[in-house]
């Protein structure tokens, strides 16, 4: 099809009419390329819904009770090996993922915790009826050992005295219906209809801070069953060369993780 004269004349003289044209295919081309914006409200509500769903329909720990691990008892001689120990047990042991070891008669380690210690560590702020969302957590306060202990005793004796708990499993009095109202919010998540939050003091570094064992100050190659059996059971010296001091069992001889050679 052959362009008119009028069509020549105007592309040619750059006319206001040509000019239009080129800004209405611009804008055409503009206009395919866009896309629209999702609904995030309405894709997060969705997700909800599917993870509320999922929470109604599954067992729980209340409906479906988590067996208690096995329970094995060394005698003393195979407690001065933690490695060979578990070895020895591992056939019997490893079908349940999870095991107790009770030690023998007269272990009672100190506690190595610096309770007058000044030092601050840091803590997340933890909501606990939204940890099956894989959210991250807020950063939380920073406390002295003291400070957090008198924190996590007040939330306690709240929770406890509270009239109406969103857990209706009667009033806990022991430890035991405490890690049953724990796990119930963490199963029953956002159908609880309240924020509960705590804050979390884990993964504090060690080797900066504290830890529950005395702090043994050796070597690995220092580390030995012999050394540990030289020590009287149930000594200071013995809880300081015994491999199940956790901060000596990474390094244990015959362990994999003592060839990491960064501190665990």
């Amino acid at each position: 099809m052959e362009e008119t004269s009028d069509a020549k004349r105007r592309r040619t003289e750059g006319s206001p009419a040509g000019f239009d044209d080129v800004e209405e295919e611009a804008r055409a081309e503009e206009d395919v390329g866009e896309e629209e914006e999702p609904d995030w409200d309405a894709i997060e509500a969705k997700r909800l819904e599917e993870h509320e769903r999922i929470l109604r329909t599954r067992p729980t720990r209340l409906t479906h009770p988590i067996l208690d691990a096995p329970e094995f008892r060394p005698t003393r001689e195979e407690f001065l090996d933690p490695i060979a120990y578990l070895e020895q047990i591992r056939e019997e042991a490893e079908a349940y993922g999870i095991i107790k070891v009770i030690p023998p008669d007269g272990w009672a380690p100190e506690c190595g915790l610096d309770w007058e210690s000044p030092k601050r560590f840091a803590t997340k702020r933890q909501r606990i009826d939204r940890l099956q969302q894989s959210q991250p957590y807020d950063d939380g306060r920073k406390y002295t050992l003291k400070e957090y202990r008198r924190m996590a005793n007040r939330f306690m004796d709240a929770w406890l005295t509270r009239e109406e708990r969103p857990v209706d499993i009667g009033t806990a009095t022991d430890w035991g219906e405490l890690y049953d109202d724990y796990w119930n919010i963490v199963d029953r998540g956002a159908m609880i209809g309240e924020e509960i939050e705590v804050e979390y003091g884990n993964d504090v570094d060690v080797h900066k801070y504290w830890t529950g064992f005395v702090k043994p100050d050796l070597k690995p190659e220092q580390l030995s069953v012999a050394a540990a059996a030289a020590a009287p059971y149930g000594s200071p010296e013995y809880y300081r060369r015994s491999g199940w001091n956790l901060n000596n069992i990474a390094r244990w001889p015959g362990g994999l993780l003592k060839h990491v050679t960064v501190p665990i």
